[in-house]
């Protein structure tokens, strides 16, 4: 037997391990696909709007603080967000953004939209203000929200936020895989699910959660990472969300920071790779009523510093929710 013959006899057996695994694996597959598709829909409440259907979830009591959830989010994702960064004591009001889940794309999709949109889910819980909190892709929206309707917000916190900066200050993204393999990601379920199955740190990583960085975690952190990965599946009900924030954040313009009156709490790792610290501190230098706390290491994901963050942004809301545009803060080189 010549060495052509064995490698079409290895490849055969491969593939043929390959078709018995898939196989094996699609009844679980089946099984989990159900259990997390009925659990979506059971969670969440939808109405029809002018920006058509709009996801969310309104759950506990207290302050009532609006979640902009990131790129490839969704209600369920922006849920477990707020829990690495806020405590049990507030009202949370999580829509899922323009393609994401069960949330329609209107005909205008922009940001700018999104943060109308999120005005009209006020008004229709009978929210007067609330705090805004942007993360990743979904600072943008939380940022034009303070600029398009100052008269509703009480405060505005921003998460390793995507934004706007100028070609002198500008600093690209560097995302751990190229943007295709995104793309082809986010189309297939079966292909994300077997990954959460078999390696679980590869889907980490693709949201920024390396080894490395969470070689820094508590385990309560670590146990996030992974409720986040399942967070991401259905993938395919979100990858129209994840395409039109890629196209909307490609042709993103400069924002007018100066007038958000807000006091607004801005807080990026300088390892971010994701949503770079220049974008961050640019944002944070034109926002007058602003404070920039920088984390060394910790990534998109900010990891190993979750107490840091509840302490910071629950200390934030208390002291500025009823007192909207007084006060003055300075922009500093606080780092922890």
């Amino acid at each position: 037997m010549n060495f052509k013959e064995i490698s079409l006899k290895a490849a055969g057996l491969l593939i043929g391990i390959i078709v018995l695994g898939i196989l094996i694996s699609l009844p679980f597959y089946f099984h989990d696909m159900s259990r997390l598709n009925k659990t979506l829909k059971e969670r969440s409440k939808t109405i029809d709007s002018p920006y058509g259907t709009i996801e969310f979830v309104d759950i506990g009591e207290g302050k009532p603080v609006l979640i902009s959830h990131g790129t490839m989010g969704g209600y369920d994702f922006g849920l477990l967000t707020a829990q690495g960064f806020l405590s049990g004591n507030y009202r949370l009001i999580i829509p899922s953004r323009f393609g994401y889940l069960q949330s329609s794309i209107p005909s205008d999709d922009s940001f700018e939209a999104q943060a109308d949109s999120y005005a009209y889910l006020l008004d229709q819980l009978g929210i007067d203000k609330a705090v805004i909190a942007g993360t990743s892709a979904g600072g943008v929206p939380a940022i034009q929200f303070a600029i398009r309707h100052p008269e509703r917000i009480s405060s505005l916190i921003l998460i390793s936020t995507v934004a706007y900066s100028p070609p002198s200050e500008f600093k690209a993204q560097n995302l751990p895989i190229p943007g295709f393999v995104y793309d082809a990601l986010l189309k297939n379920d079966y292909i994300f699910w077997a990954m959460l199955k078999v390696s679980p740190s590869t889907v980490h990583s693709i949201i920024g959660a390396s080894d490395n960085l969470k070689n820094n975690c508590s385990k309560e952190e670590l146990e996030l990472m992974d409720k986040m990965g399942w967070a991401l599946m259905p993938v395919s009900k979100r990858y129209q969300g994840w395409n039109k924030d890629a196209e909307n954040i490609n042709k993103l313009e400069e924002m007018s920071l100066d007038r958000i009156k807000a006091p607004t709490l801005i807080i990026g790792a300088e390892d971010d790779t994701f949503a770079p610290h220049a974008w961050s501190k640019y944002t944070a230098k034109n926002i007058h009523n602003s404070k920039l706390i920088t984390v060394r290491f910790g990534g998109h994901m900010l990891l190993g510093h979750m107490h840091d963050m509840r302490r910071l942004s629950e200390e934030f809301i208390e002291k500025n929710f009823t007192s909207h545009g007084e006060g003055k803060m300075v922009i500093d080189n606080n780092k922890f």
